[in-house]
């Protein structure tokens, strides 16, 4: 079962286009959780919806968890999310997505 940890800032990450295999997927899940849903203007549902940002924490960062890994298991959909955590949500910004999945038979 693969880890994978997105850190969650504004910071540009550059996008390998030449990946294959675990390295694709593992680009598409960041762009998945990097982009703002309705910013991608032939596929307003493309992303992350971004609704939870005005709800209180506890309830915003279920909602968002929830909401995240129906998008991640939408757009990629050569993996099944087993689990999604996000640590160090704090007040400057930081946080960082800890996701864990599986690979589906047969996927490349």
């Amino acid at each position: 079962m693969p880890t994978l940890n997105i850190p969650l800032t504004d910071t540009p990450v550059p996008l390998d286009l030449s990946a294959t295999g675990l390295a694709a997927i593992e680009r598409n899940i960041g762009l998945i959780v990097r982009t703002a849903a309705w910013s991608v203007p032939l596929s307003r549902d493309f992303a992350n919806a971004m609704g939870f940002l005005d709800t209180p924490l506890p309830h915003g960062l279920t909602q968002h968890t929830a909401a995240l890994m129906d998008r991640i298991e939408q757009f990629e959909p050569r993996v099944t999310v087993t689990a999604l955590n996000v640590t160090g949500a704090t007040a400057d910004g930081t946080a960082v997505l800890t996701l864990k999945y599986d690979v589906k038979d047969g996927a490349p």
